[in-house]
């Protein structure tokens, strides 16, 4: 429901733009065909392909109506921005020294009215220990319609705690699983990209990131 509020604010706000042009455009078509027609009524002589334009003036207006409406409509369609929800980015392995935070592949997908956010990594999915504490990271990344720059949502785990409290999460060996619910992105705010990070800290800190994934554009639903 909130992507399909996001949408419609858009819709709205792109609409508001647009109409004042169709009916720019009519009012041109209108004289036009109102002009063409005056001039073609003084004349007697016959043209090829006159039977055309013995079409009445009305009905000539109205298929020139609908052809404008229906293009403007696929037009504003076409434009309504959405998620990139469907976002795979893989990591080279072997490049820490700890198999359970080195990460090979952050990945996400829609499912139904949240988005599936998985981490995964060459060893296991660590709870923290005596002498270790092991945080693992899913960023998403989003931008607003009208913002230059983008924004992040960080969802944190570490030792079955959520740094955010509209997460849900469960994990399977290897794999790190977060749903993070659509009705969390700001009003008019889409995802764009998909980041990674885990890390152990003891003695140490070590880490592994994914490169980063913020230069996206808004996807748009048709073009």
């Amino acid at each position: 429901m909130a992507l399909l509020g996001q949408e419609s604010q858009v819709m709205t706000s792109v609409g508001y733009m647009i109409i004042p042009l169709i009916f720019l455009i009519l009012v041109l078509v209108y004289g036009s065909l109102k002009t063409y027609f005056r001039k073609r009524s003084e004349n007697t002589v016959i043209e090829p392909y006159h039977h055309l334009t013995n079409l009445p003036l009305k009905k000539i207006l109205a298929i020139a109506i609908i052809i404008i409406v229906a293009t403007s409509g696929f037009i504003l369609i076409g434009q309504i921005p959405i998620h990139r929800t469907s976002i795979q980015n893989s990591d080279v392995e072997n490049d820490v020294s700890d198999s359970d935070i080195d990460i090979i592949l952050v990945r996400s997908y829609l499912e139904e009215s949240n988005i599936v956010l998985r981490l995964t990594v060459v060893g296991k999915i660590m709870n923290n220990t005596s002498s270790s504490v092991y945080e693992y990271r899913i960023i998403v990344v989003a931008k607003g319609v009208d913002d230059e720059s983008a924004h992040i949502y960080t969802c944190s785990y570490s030792d079955g705690d959520l740094s955010l409290n509209y997460l849900q999460a469960y994990t399977a060996n290897d794999t790190l699983t977060i749903l993070f619910p659509l009705a969390a992105f700001l009003p008019g705010s889409f995802m764009i990209g998909l980041e990674g990070s885990a890390s152990v800290s003891g003695n140490g800190v070590e880490r592994d990131l994914t490169s980063e994934d913020r230069n996206g554009t808004i996807a748009r639903l048709l073009f």
